[in-house]
């Protein structure tokens, strides 16, 4: 199937409405989770107590583990017309800042933990790693990070043949998919954990509650909505027309190639005519 002709495929239309879906979902998530750490006090004000840095760790993660993540993953298909040079810079610039994101979020959880205080000022620090949101999510981290470094060299850097390239291209995507659904998951978890820690009010249906929801609404919305973008294979990306090599053109080189190593090896006598005929 020709490039063109998968461009007005009908089904084509119901993969631009989930990719608007998921970034409709995915920034009505960033603003809810600005809403929702900001009702018990500032939200930036760990740069500058470490012991308040725990929320810092919560917009990291769901921010770029989680959103960011789930974009750069469909860039390929969201932006079919957009030379793969492009979309492939993108691709790693946005992985490369989750992971930068990503390590300031895991150094945020353990400052909340080490620097923790009591109401009165005292030092009481919280262990590390002591639930299966910390460990379940300190190996989500580390893969994701394997992930983009060994995406880097294959095909990034092109230390690996094209052969080799390909061949890798069907690990390399479910490999990413299978660590998009461990971040959605432990960012679940985390939220989860966040919100019976920190919500105090009494009342169901108070704010803290409602928008704590919310927020876990669009971010699974946005989660189905990438899922279903990436695994759905006639929606992968197609070579455009210049990045094909024209089949034609091609084989004329090919033929002049040959005339010409043929006209040397006659004018060189090695060979008579008759033989080249035959």
């Amino acid at each position: 199937m020709s490039s063109t002709s998968l461009e007005v495929h009908p089904q084509l239309f119901f993969c631009r409405i989930l990719y608007g879906t998921a970034l409709t979902a995915g920034m009505a998530s960033i603003f809810l989770l600005l809403d929702w750490l900001s009702l018990d006090g500032p939200l930036f004000d760990g740069v500058y107590f470490p012991e308040r840095r725990m929320k810092l760790h919560v917009m990291a993660m769901c921010s770029f583990l989680v959103v960011n993540n789930g974009l750069a993953i469909c860039m390929y298909r969201a932006y079919r017309g957009t030379k793969k040079l492009y979309t492939k810079g993108i691709h790693s610039l946005m992985h490369f800042i989750n992971v930068i994101f990503i390590i300031f979020g895991l150094k945020a959880a353990f400052d909340a933990h080490n620097y923790h205080k009591t109401a009165d000022g005292a030092p009481a620090p919280r262990p590390n790693l002591h639930s299966s949101h910390s460990w379940i999510g300190l190996a989500t981290c580390i893969l994701y990070t394997i992930q983009y470094l060994s995406g880097l060299v294959i095909y990034g850097l092109h230390f690996t043949s094209p052969a080799d390239r390909k061949r890798n291209m069907p690990m390399h995507r479910a490999f990413g998919l299978v660590l998009f659904g461990m971040a959605f998951a432990v960012t679940m978890m985390g939220i989860t954990q966040y919100s019976i820690w920190h919500t105090t009010c009494p009342d169901w249906y108070c704010m803290d509650r409602i928008v704590v929801n919310a927020l876990s609404l669009s971010l699974t919305i946005f989660f189905l909505c990438v899922v279903i973008i990436v695994h759905r294979p006639e929606w992968r990306r197609l070579p455009l027309p210049e990045e094909v090599e024209k089949p034609l053109e091609s084989a004329s080189l090919t033929s002049v190639d040959t005339s010409v190593k043929s006209k040397r090896i006659l004018d060189s006598g090695s060979i008579s005519h008759s033989e080249f005929d035959r």
